[in-house]
């Protein structure tokens, strides 16, 4: 009875029926209110009147990402009037450039959009890809996620907490002028001296049988020898 098509970006509807009027009244008879036929007229009005091209998709990301901050891709997904679409079934795939590794996520709904964490990703450059609703609708990015170093993120040294340090550890601050200082205490210092360290092992003879057995053997060969001899 009634139909809605699309043509060369042409919205059309067919309404093949008469006295529409009596749909209004029996849906009043239904629902005691006439706001119910009101708002689906409203709508499909709507859906005509929007021959203006725009996207159903919006994404909203950064091109780089910090390591240690939150990574999130941020998604809204409308209907073809451009009205927010809660039922939307989003997902999100990533390709990481250098080894080629896909990975599906899928989106998940707070309040009025939708949203993925891609904190537990490693550092690297991703290309991704998010359909909506089995690819009906699909949007393409790259991002970049930046590998954290805390030594990094401070550029000077903090003087003061340094002191502080060394004055409770009973200990001495220098800075990069003093190395001739610091390498003269070093030397003097006799915590610091060279300590030589020598260790002995006694072991019984008879702990070693064959020698043992080898120094007896040549004794009785000597003896055998000078008495054939006539030495003893």
């Amino acid at each position: 009875m009634l139909v809605t098509f699309e043509n060369n970006d042409r919205r059309e509807v067919l309404l093949i029926g008469e006295d529409i009027w009596k749909w209004r009244a029996q849906s009043y008879l239904n629902n005691k209110s006439f706001q119910q036929f009101d708002n689906f007229i409203g709508k499909l009005v709507q859906y005509l009147a929007m021959n203006k091209k725009r996207s159903r998709l919006n994404l909203e990301y950064e091109s780089f990402y910090n390591g240690n901050g939150d990574i999130k891709i941020l998604a809204q997904f409308f209907n073809k009037n451009y009205e927010f679409d809660a039922r939307a079934r989003i997902s999100i795939v990533l390709r990481e450039t250098n080894s080629g590794n896909e990975t599906i996520l899928p989106f998940i709904l707070k309040q009025n959009n939708y949203q993925v964490d891609l904190g537990n990703f490693a550092s690297g450059e991703y290309n991704f890809t998010v359909n909506a609703n089995n690819g009906e609708v699909t949007q393409s990015g790259h991002i970049k996620i930046l590998d954290y170093n805390v030594e990094q993120q401070f550029l000077n040294a903090n003087v003061t907490k340094l002191q502080h340090l060394a004055t409770n550890s009973l200990g001495t601050a220098y800075f990069i002028a003093n190395t001739t200082s610091l390498i003269s205490d070093l030397l003097s210092d006799s915590r610091f001296k060279t300590v030589q360290k020598s260790s002995k092992n006694v072991v019984p003879l008879i702990d070693f049988k064959y020698l043992l057995a080898l120094i007896a053997l040549s004794l009785a060969v000597e003896w055998f020898l000078r008495k054939y001899n006539g030495l003893i």
